[in-house]
C-alpha cells in the first residue's frame, strides 16, 4: 500500500518516492517538479504544535462515545454548547466540542478525497483496528475502504479511515510489529492526534502559504506519485485507479522534531467529478472547523501576518482568524 509511502518517507530526507510516468490527461506534474522545500523561508509563526481543534456538532452525543468509550478521552472542560476533550496526560492535540444544532456538514460523509476544500481527517495512532473498526460501527463510523495493509522497511502497518454521518473523519495508524515511536504520550487503543489533513486544489499552493506565510518547517514534500500496482488506498481511489490517479503530498510542522501538530494538504489529481466544499469551510456547518495554535504574544502574531500579507478574516482582542487557500480555518489564540 503506496500511500503512506509519501508520509513515512519523510523519515529520510533525501528519499523521493518513486513515481510512474504521466498518465493521459494529468499534467506532467513530476518533469516539472521543482523542490520547493529548499528555499529560504521565513521564522514561523509559531513552533508549538496545534494545541486543539473544533469540531461543530449538533450534539454532544454524536462523537463523545468514540473519543470517550473507545479512545478514552476524558472530558477536561464542559459548558452549555462546548466540551474539551483530551487524551489521558496529553499537553496538546485536544478536541473541543461545539455543539450548533441540526445543520449541513462542511464536508458531507459522502465527500471523497478527491473534493477539495476544508479539513478532512483528524490522524491518530492506534492499537488492534479490527477491534476499533468492530466497536466503532454502533457508535454510526464507517470504514472508507477496507483496512489497508503497509510493509515499510522494518515497519508494518494498518491503517484505516473512519466516517461519521456528521462529516467528522479520523484516520488511524497501527504499527503491527514496531513500538510506538520514543516520545509518544503512551495510550490504550486510539492516541491524542498527531496530525490533521486537508484536501487541496493545488498542493503547491498550500504548502507555499505554511512555508512562506506561516514560516511553518518541512516535514514532507515530494513529486506526485501513483502506485506501481493496483492496492487499497485508504483515501478511497477505487483500486483500479491508483495506478493512473497521480496524488501530491505536503506535510508542514511548525518546528522540525515535533511529533505533534503536524498540518498535511493531499492534492489527488485527475479525478473530473471532484467538488469543492472550501466555501463551506465555516461555523455554521458540521465537522472539523478549524484547528487552534496556544501562543503566547498575539499582538506580534498579529504583526507578522499582516506583514507577510496574510489576511485576518476575524477575531478580538484575545484570538485572531486566517485560512487557508482552500478554506481551512486557523485559529491562533493568547494564553
Amino acid at each position: 500500500m503506496k500511500y503512506i509511502l509519501n508520509i513515512l518517507a519523510a523519515a529520510t530526507a533525501t528519499l523521493l518516492i518513486g513515481c510512474g510516468p504521466a498518465k493521459e490527461g494529468v499534467k506532467d506534474a513530476e518533469a516539472e517538479w521543482i523542490d520547493l522545500s529548499k528555499r529560504d523561508k521565513p521564522s514561523a509563526i509559531t513552533q508549538n504544535p496545534w494545541h486543539e481543534v473544533v469540531i461543530n456538532v449538533a450534539q454532544f452525543e454524536d462523537l463523545t462515545p468514540f473519543f470517550q468509550e473507545i479512545a478514552g478521552f476524558e472530558i477536561l472542560d464542559q459548558t452549555a454548547d462546548e466540551l474539551r476533550l483530551g487524551a489521558p496526560n496529553a499537553e496538546s492535540g485536544f478536541i473541543r466540542l461545539k455543539r450548533i444544532g441540526d445543520a449541513p456538514p462542511a464536508r458531507p460523509a459522502s465527500s471523497r478525497a478527491w473534493d477539495k476544500g476544508c479539513y478532512f481527517s483528524l490522524m491518530m495512532r492506534a492499537k488492534n483496528l479490527p477491534s476499533i473498526i468492530e466497536d466503532a460501527a454502533p457508535l454510526g463510523w464507517t470504514p472508507l475502504t477496507d483496512m489497508a495493509y503497509l510493509e515499510f522497511g522494518a515497519s508494518k502497518l494498518h491503517i484505516v479511515v473512519l466516517t461519521h454521518k456528521s462529516g467528522m473523519r479520523v484516520q488511524l495508524y497501527e504499527r503491527l510489529n514496531r513500538p510506538i515511536p520514543e516520545g509518544f504520550t503512551p495510550f490504550e487503543r486510539i492516541s491524542r492526534p498527531f496530525n490533521i489533513m486537508q484536501m487541496v486544489e493545488d498542493r503547491d499552493v498550500g504548502y507555499d502559504f505554511f512555508q512562506q506565510k506561516l514560516g511553518f518547517d518541512t516535514h514532507f514534500y515530494g513529486p506526485s506519485y501513483t502506485s506501481e500496482k493496483e492496492e487499497v488506498m485508504p483515501l478511497g481511489i477505487p483500486p483500479k485507479l491508483t495506478t493512473s490517479i497521480p496524488y501530491l503530498t505536503g506535510i508542514m510542522t511548525p518546528k522540525s522534531g515535533n511529533i505533534y501538530g503536524r498540518m498535511e494538504m493531499i492534492d489527488i489529481q485527475g479525478m473530473k467529478d471532484s467538488v469543492n466544499y472550501a466555501d463551506r469551510c465555516d461555523y455554521n456547518h458540521t465537522g472539523i472547523v478549524a484547528v487552534r495554535f496556544e501562543v503566547e504574544e498575539l499582538g506580534a502574531v498579529r504583526k507578522n501576518l499582516r506583514a507577510r500579507k496574510v489576511d485576518i478574516i476575524g477575531g478580538d482582542t484575545k484570538s485572531l482568524r486566517i485560512k487557508t487557500p482552500d478554506g481551512a480555518n486557523i485559529e491562533f489564540y493568547r494564553k
